[in-house]
């Protein structure tokens, strides 16, 4: 039960609590990334990164760079195992191509 001497009295008070803070509402910091998915690759930059890793990498086929959001974790499993690079160091990787 919310009493008085309980319950945030302004906005700010309200802000400032986790459980009070939505998906539309989370910090300029947040982790969350601003993409068209929850793990940063929109559609023009997984192609872009996959036609890049087909020129360097002609070894890795085609279904090891189909890429599909609702298996980002076992996606980047795959292609951290294919190339022989840490979780860190994919991630570096991919931002450098």
């Amino acid at each position: 039960m919310i009493t008085p001497d309980n319950n945030p009295s302004s906005a700010e008070e309200q802000k400032k609590d986790p459980a009070n803070i939505s998906p539309d509402s989370a910090p300029e910091n947040s982790i969350e990334p601003k993409a068209e998915d929850a793990t940063g690759f929109t559609e023009s930059y997984w192609n872009e990164k996959r036609e890049k890793l087909s020129e360097k990498y002609p070894e890795l086929k085609e279904e090891d760079l189909d890429y599909h959001p609702e298996q980002h974790a076992e996606f980047m499993d795959n292609l951290r195992i294919k190339l022989d690079k840490s979780p860190g160091e994919i991630n570096n990787f991919l931002d450098s191509l």
